[in-house]
C-alpha cells in the first residue's frame, strides 16, 4: 500500500481560502497557490493516510471519478515545490490529461515585491 508522505508544516505560513490553499514559504521566499485538488491531498498529508483514502475521499469532495494517480501526481508537485517533508510514492503511468481533468496545480511566485506577501 501506499502511504502519503507527511506535508512540511515548519518555516510556512498557511492560509486556508474557499478553492484554495495559500502557501508560504519563509525560507525560500516563494508562494505557493494549491488549487483545491492539491490542497485536499496536501492536508491529508500526515505520513499515515494511503493514496487510494485520499483519492476516494477527493472523489466523493468533488463529486468526480479521482483514481491514486491523480493523488499521486498532486504529491509530485507539492515534493517539487518542497512542501512535503518524506519521499513520494512513485509515479507511473499519468498522463497530463488526468492533471487537466481534474485540474492538479500548483502556482509558485517569488515574492520580491511589496504586493506579493501572503497575510
Amino acid at each position: 500500500m501506499k502511504t502519503l508522505p507527511s506535508g512540511r508544516r515548519d518555516g510556512i505560513i498557511v492560509r486556508e481560502l474557499a478553492d484554495e490553499v495559500l502557501i508560504y514559504d519563509l525560507q525560500r521566499d516563494k508562494a505557493h497557490c494549491l488549487n483545491k485538488t492539491a490542497g485536499f491531498v496536501w492536508q491529508h498529508c500526515d505520513g499515515r493516510t494511503q493514496v487510494a483514502t485520499v483519492a476516494r475521499l477527493l472523489a466523493a469532495e468533488t463529486q468526480t471519478s479521482v483514481d491514486e494517480s491523480v493523488v499521486l501526481l498532486a504529491l509530485h508537485q507539492l515534493a517539487e515545490r518542497h512542501l512535503l517533508v518524506d519521499l513520494v510514492p512513485q509515479l507511473s503511468g499519468v498522463s497530463k490529461g488526468i492533471a487537466a481533468t481534474v485540474g492538479v496545480e500548483v502556482c509558485t511566485r517569488s515574492t520580491g515585491s511589496a504586493g506579493d506577501s501572503i497575510n
